[in-house]
């Protein structure tokens, strides 16, 4: 995820408190919440601030997602503030910058004692299925408002964000390009899952869930090229039985990110098989600059950031989906060609734009 790899590159350079996040929506009694409240119990019960990389350390706050004016939400809000404080104390955290991903945080972002408050939206969370829109808007709205620098990572996410003249900068994602370019190299192996798959081989990797992940173009795919393969990787939050019963479908689940590049140089193209909703099309995903890292020519749904990055095969529903894997088949672009296109997207580089924006503004609330 981008909050990941920025943090990282933050860490290299500076002293990282990871707060995890307190969720979209209130808990329900329900088997599967009660669950996610006895990990989170857990969590906290073994270590509530932890060092878990160079420069990084992680809280895991005991809250529960309530964030209206009731006593339950003024509590939440004390809860988590006091939480939060104590560990920047036990850190020795002095005038810290708080980089706010998730709009609910708002709660007790800008009273925590910081020089700066960023808030990095990198989706529209308005949209997303299971959400409490109407208190998360209320509380992305405070955050806008609040916030002293706001970046987005899409154009769309721009307009919609902008409050009065206020226009957050952008700053799209970026991609380990050393990473992924290890694909092209000569001796690196392909995973043993993939090397003996018939082709063509189409993949995908990331999360399969109902907001980002149209199975009806991966059942095309997978019937255009009976003789062909389809190999999913990641994390499913939905049932694939319409897909997994296909014999030319190949549902590998989650695989470490070090390895990702042994998958990749087992396809033939890869698929972004996003449906086109309000949330995916102001999204920014970070698979395509990935695959393209990697050499691989990307078949796309017709998100606006992925058109404008060029270099990948668009169609939508599954008949232009097929069409768009057959031209991403026969394109002549060469892997080294489409790698280096990537190559001055790092996440780096993503970084230090991010970083000299926020140094300028420190300088000029320091001048004042």
């Amino acid at each position: 995820m981008s909050k990941n790899h920025l943090m990282r590159l933050a860490a290299e350079r500076h002293r990282v408190l990871w707060v995890n996040s307190i969720g979209y929506r209130a808990p329900k009694v329900n088997a599967r919440d009660m669950r996610r409240v006895a990990q989170k119990l857990r969590a906290v019960a073994r270590e509530r601030l932890k060092r878990v990389e160079d420069n990084i350390w992680t809280l895991s706050p005991l809250v529960l997602p309530a964030y209206g004016s009731s006593a339950l939400g003024s509590i939440s809000r004390y809860a988590l503030a006091r939480q939060v404080r104590g560990a920047m104390r036990q850190l020795g955290f002095v005038e810290p910058i708080n980089w706010v991903f998730n709009p609910t945080a708002s709660t007790v972002a800008g009273r925590l004692g910081e020089s700066l408050l960023v808030y990095y939206c990198v989706d529209d969370y308005l949209h997303i299925e299971g959400v409490d829109h109407e208190a998360v808007g209320q509380l992305e709205d405070q955050l806008l408002t609040r916030a002293d620098v706001v970046v987005a990572s899409t154009a769309a996410l721009c307009e919609t964000k902008t409050r009065g003249e206020r226009r957050p900068i952008l700053i799209p994602h970026g991609v380990q390009y050393d990473h992924f370019r290890t694909t092209l190299e000569e001796n690196l192996t392909v995973a043993s899952e993939v090397a003996d798959l018939p082709g063509p081989v189409f993949g995908y990797f990331g999360l399969m869930s109902h907001d980002w992940f149209d199975c009806s173009l991966i059942e095309a795919i997978a019937d255009k090229w009976p003789q062909g393969s389809v190999v999913l990787i990641g994390k499913s939050t939905m049932d694939l039985g319409r897909v997994s019963r296909r014999s030319n479908v190949h549902v590998l689940g989650q695989k470490p990110f070090a390895e990702l590049p042994r998958y990749c140089k087992g396809f033939d193209a890869a698929l972004l098989p996003f449906p086109l909703t309000e949330l995916t099309r102001a999204a920014n995903p970070l698979k395509v600059r990935e695959y393209l890292a990697a050499g691989l020519p990307v078949v796309s749904t017709g998100i606006p950031e992925v058109e404008s990055i060029g270099s990948c095969f668009i169609g939508d529903g599954p008949e232009g989906f097929v069409q768009a894997a057959r031209a991403a088949l026969e394109d002549s672009t060469t892997p080294g060609e489409r790698s280096r296109r990537m190559s001055a997207q790092s996440w780096r580089a993503r970084y230090e734009q991010v970083e000299a924006l926020l140094s300028s503004h420190l300088r000029a609330s320091s001048g004042k």
